[in-house]
């Protein structure tokens, strides 16, 4: 190795000989070191990815969350909005279960009553029947266009009965229960409601205590004989 410097020489052999000594001794201290830094390099590293998963756990927790919120709020408003489609289903079918005059009806009833203009009338309905009630309310305006007397509300009742009356019923005094003088506005109202189905036939009834000279109109229970939808 005559190539090495002071390979030829005592004292440069022992100056090279301490030189590569410390240079050694050098060389451990930094490679302890660096096993060192590259442990606490390590340990860092491990707790940046288990910050990072930390926080990427936290997010995808968030965004579960609020998923889970928005299913939760898209339940609520389907259920509102079937609730809403079925009280709107029940409010038809109770529409369509109600009894009306059709505008035929009431014109028909209108021209047939006119001529007896002043006929004293009385409207009742059972007092627990919504549905009759309303229906009630249709032939008060009819009578009110015929220009027949309900004296107002003063003739408007809601009444409880022992025997509730069912469809459509026109009552009078009993002094005509012989048949004899029945007002002739009393047959018309029969006939006409006869024809357009709203009574399923031609029954006139008496009572004690109605003044003679007062029909009384009685909206009783729906009825499918009395060809009610």
């Amino acid at each position: 190795m005559s190539w090495a410097p002071g390979w030829d020489s005592i004292n440069d052999a022992g100056w090279w000989s301490n030189f590569y000594f410390w240079l050694g001794i050098v060389c451990l201290f930094l490679l302890g070191a660096s096993e060192v830094i590259s442990h606490y390099y390590g340990v860092r590293k491990d707790e940046l990815i288990g910050t990072a998963q930390a926080v990427s756990d936290r997010e995808r927790a968030d965004i579960e969350t609020i998923h889970n919120q928005e299913i939760t709020a898209i339940r609520g408003q389907l259920d509102a909005a079937r609730n809403r489609a079925d009280e709107a289903s029940a409010k038809a079918d109770e529409l369509r279960k109600q009894r009306h005059l059709t505008l035929v009806e009431r014109e028909a009833l209108v021209n047939a009553l006119k001529p007896f203009q002043g006929q004293k009338v009385r409207i009742e309905s059972i007092m627990e029947d919504g549905e009759g009630r309303i229906y009630a309310q249709d032939f008060v305006s009819v009578f009110d266009e015929a220009n027949w007397d309900h004296n107002g509300k003063n003739g408007v009742f809601r009444t409880v009965y022992t025997d509730d009356p069912v469809g459509f019923v026109v009552t009078v005094s009993d002094s005509y229960a012989s048949g004899a003088n029945v007002p002739e506005a009393a047959k018309v109202l029969i006939e006409t409601a006869v024809t357009f189905k709203i009574m399923d036939r031609k029954t006139l009834r008496t009572k004690p205590k109605i003044p003679d000279d007062v029909i009384v109109v009685r909206v009783g229970k729906k009825t499918l004989s009395a060809g009610f939808p």
